[in-house]
């Protein structure tokens, strides 16, 4: 079974060839689960929810063009914008803290 490209610029043309410019402006894939669930992430809350609301039919779009990957479903999550100093030595944990949170 083929997977979701891993490279940031290929999972975003994979992501826009599947569902279209506009919403791939709004919404970016993150990862695919042991479920098949596809994770993304939403630049505003308003998308977050349209998400939520829109799960099936992109799910079937994504499975029409690319039935191999047999994408069960969507995870979608809101982009966080955190702020702190520039050079703080533990982004990583926040980043890691804050995705298994919202996830």
């Amino acid at each position: 079974m083929n997977q979701i490209p891993q490279e940031p610029s290929e999972l975003g043309a994979w992501w826009r060839e599947a569902v279209g410019e506009d919403l791939a402006y709004w919404v970016q894939p993150v990862r695919l689960d042991a479920g098949r669930r596809l994770h993304v992430r939403c630049l505003t809350r308003a998308w977050s929810i349209q998400m939520k609301l829109l799960g099936q039919p992109v799910t079937a779009r994504l499975n029409a063009a690319y039935p191999e990957l047999a994408v069960a479903g969507l995870v979608a999550s809101l982009r966080l914008l955190v702020l702190g100093p520039a050079h703080w030595p533990h982004h990583e944990l926040l980043t890691a803290s804050l995705e298994s949170a919202w996830s």
